[in-house]
């Protein structure tokens, strides 16, 4: 695959979904008060390890932040949002292939919450990524018929249509 594939699918994935979240917004307005550090303190719940795990997510520290995501995970239990962050840094961290343990946690998200926003447009980066522009499509208009607030309809609408002409053209 060329690398402004690579590229694209991964800003579509941050600008459609992950940095669209409350929580993702929470973590890079704390991330510019304060960078992280080693002298700050070990998060103690887990949410607190959640955040840290979006945190290390910023800056491509995959392997620390699915440590973080799985401490979360055993302190407070698991949730779509959770369960698809944990696939978001797997995929990366296997350099964006859709592995079984990937696709385990997608799906343990999209049956926690079946229009669950991250797990689905990982599903449609990936089919983006993999010039399944179809799927893409599909995935993309799912995520935009949901009535999720993380979602930037506006960014949605312009990836389908780079999708629709990457489509037409590869006919």
């Amino acid at each position: 695959m060329g690398g402004w594939r690579t590229l694209l699918v991964i800003t579509l994935l941050v600008l459609c979904g992950l940095a669209l979240a409350p929580r993702w917004q929470k973590v890079m307005a704390q991330q510019e008060k304060r960078p992280l550090s080693v002298s700050q303190p070990v998060p103690q719940s887990g949410d607190d390890w959640a955040l840290l795990g979006d945190r290390l997510m910023l800056d491509d520290r995959y392997p620390q932040a699915l440590f973080a995501y799985r401490q979360a995970l055993t302190l407070r239990g698991g949730d779509a949002r959770l369960y698809a962050a944990l696939a978001v840094a797997l995929y990366y961290q296997n350099g964006q292939q859709l592995t079984p343990e990937v696709r385990q946690w997608i799906d343990s998200a999209l049956a926690a919450e079946p229009d669950e926003v991250t797990a689905l447009m990982l599903l449609a980066s990936d089919a983006f990524l993999h010039a399944d522009y179809s799927r893409a499509i599909t995935l993309w208009t799912r995520v935009l018929d949901t009535p999720s607030p993380r979602v930037n309809r506006q960014r949605l609408v312009e990836a389908i249509g780079m999708a629709q002409r990457l489509a037409d053209e590869a006919k």
